[in-house]
């Protein structure tokens, strides 16, 4: 972290229901204590959806890549296996566009953007 100085860093949405994501924003916590410094300061954090709608505050229009998107997903065989994500993924990526100016519509991604103050105060609250 100290060598990168990342400005944005991308996150499983600390309020998903799974608990290995969870665990992963508490590894970034400490990676992130373990490398203070000044840049910091200017950190945001995206945390994005995987298995439960978030609160968004950032809609990213995906459409140019929501093929590649589907294709990648369609690799998770043994998970596809037991619940159709292709589906449920075009609905929810479908469903975000409506958040885009209309001349954008197609599929988006959502996240919830925050400062590294915002992020941990979201982080202590699941304590």
């Amino acid at each position: 972290m100290e060598r990168i100085q990342p400005d944005l860093i991308y996150v499983p949405a600390i309020t998903d229901l799974l608990e290995d994501h969870w665990r992963a924003n508490l590894l970034l916590d400490a990676a992130l204590n373990a490398a203070p410094g000044a840049w910091q300061g200017r950190l945001l954090l995206r945390s994005y959806e995987v298995w439960s709608p978030l609160p968004a505050n950032r809609v990213v229009d995906v459409s140019a890549e929501f093929e590649r998107k589907l294709e990648l997903l369609r690799l998770y065989k043994s998970q596809l296996a037991d619940v159709d994500y292709c589906r449920a993924i075009e609905g929810l990526n479908a469903y975000r566009s409506t958040m885009l100016p209309r001349t954008a519509q197609g599929y988006a991604e959502a996240f919830l953007e925050a400062s590294l103050p915002g992020w941990r105060a979201v982080l202590a609250g699941r304590h």
